[in-house]
């Protein structure tokens, strides 16, 4: 095997000296070689932009950390893409393949040098005018990602579009809970994924996959996707599926999994958005999706399922169908909701069976017909709403009264519910449970 020290090619690992037109040589001589290892020794190399070759490991021995500069000329922008407010990425692989990204060191982001002093809500820091992704991979195959930790990402942290065959194995993610669009795991347009033995923490969504048909060039659904013994916390969703883009997301596997202090566990989002920002135009299409053996703690909404569109002259052509969610415990803080804003049934074929939650928290909201927002805002006073479901069995279900305060109404609501069966028993159209 070719081993590549970095120091050999003039690295200093100083955490001072820009380290990446040195690390750019090792990966362009391993790449010469045929492949081969790029070793990372103890030490702190400052980097921008790096390029990602065919056939190439990367070893961040343990004390070697791989730290962004806050510099712009250290990153070009990428002007292959639709316009968009990413564009700038330090480890970077265009059309590569056989790539492997290992060891025990560390990839720090630097994200706070990315960011405002000030707050854009009450709880997340301004962005500057641009920050890099920490890792992008497009149009590439055969990734594995394992064993090393990335702390400090200035926005997404693991990015692939449009890639095949991606593993990531035993990653540890910290980022901080006021860092702007801090996604630690963004699967988008991918195909034959495995995400395995993850402590995931940041700011923004921990496991999110998205189907930007737009930016990738063509519409590649996100499929195939493996999820599994992981643990997520963040200040917004566990696991979110859907929103950025048009192009299919199916056949999704996400079992045995830990969530903590997050307001969304389970996330499914298919809207026709009032801009076209996000690079939506009809809303996506969500099928065949398995949740299983999933524990809450202090979790916001342990469910939200929401299908529509922002304005009502808005064609919304995208949907939610065949999303099964079994045995599901824990405790939650606000109340659940599967359905959307329209007038017919685009969430179709649900399963929910052993699901044990206990309610806290106030509840509160916009009353028995009220809808929340596409992005969960508005307590519901039931533990679980369903809104304009079709096909949906119900087994072995319960809501649980913890430290409730508020109007909180009982278990179950249901309006417009079609083809509900609740432990076998057929059910009307609307109506609720205490």
């Amino acid at each position: 095997m070719n081993i590549f020290n970095v120091r050999d090619f003039g690295a200093r690992g100083d955490g001072v000296a820009l380290d990446s037109p040195s690390i750019q040589q090792a990966f362009d001589r391993a790449a010469a070689a045929g492949g081969g290892t790029v070793w990372f020794p103890p030490g702190i190399y400052l980097a921008g932009n790096l390029q990602l070759r065919d056939h190439l490991t990367v070893h961040l021995a343990d004390g070697a950390v791989l730290k962004a500069v806050a510099d712009p000329t250290a990153y070009p922008e990428d002007r292959t893409v639709h316009p968009t407010w990413l564009r700038h990425y330090l480890l970077e692989g265009r059309k590569v393949k056989n790539i492997t990204i290992e060891g025990t060191g560390c990839i720090d982001g630097s994200g706070p040098a990315f960011w405002e002093d000030h707050y854009i809500n009450d709880e997340v820091l301004a962005p500057k005018s641009w920050r890099p992704a920490v890792i992008y991979l497009i149009d590439s195959q055969d990734i594995i990602l394992r064993d090393f930790k990335i702390i400090d990402a200035s926005s997404f942290t693991v990015w692939p579009i449009g890639c095949e065959n991606v593993t990531i194995d035993n990653l540890t993610i910290r980022s901080p809970r006021n860092g702007p669009n801090t996604d630690c795991l963004d699967i988008d347009c991918c195909r034959n994924v495995r995400i395995s033995n993850c402590n995931l923490d940041a700011g923004d969504d921990c496991i999110a996959l998205k189907s930007d048909g737009v930016r990738l060039g063509r519409m590649m659904p996100c499929e195939n996707i493996a999820v599994t013994n992981c643990t997520l916390s963040t200040t917004t969703c566990g696991v979110r599926i859907g929103y950025e883009g048009d192009a299919p997301i199916r056949d999704c596997v996400f079992s045995n999994l830990t969530m903590h202090q997050c307001c969304h566990g389970i996330d499914l989002l298919s809207i026709r958005p009032d801009a076209k920002a996000n690079h939506i135009v009809q809303g996506t299409p969500i099928d065949r999706i398995s949740f299983n053996n999933i524990v809450m703690h202090d979790v916001g909404k342990a469910i939200f399922l929401w299908a529509g569109r922002e304005k009502p002259e808005f064609d919304f052509t995208g949907h939610i169908r065949g999303v099964s969610i079994t045995g599901l415990q824990g405790e939650v803080t606000d109340s659940s909701y599967i359905g959307g804003n329209l007038d017919y049934a685009a969430i179709e074929n649900l399963l929910l069976r052993d699901v044990r939650l206990v309610q806290n928290g106030r509840i509160d909201g916009p009353g028995a017909d009220g809808i929340p927002s596409h992005w969960g805002g508005g307590f519901m006073p039931w533990s679980l709403t369903l809104r304009q479901v079709r096909g949906i069995i119900m087994e072995n279900v319960a809501f649980h009264k913890g430290e409730v305060s508020g109007a909180w109404g009982g278990a179950l609501r249901w309006h417009g519910a079609d083809d509900f069966r609740y432990n076998g028993a057929a059910m009307a159209a609307d109506s609720q449970l205490a």
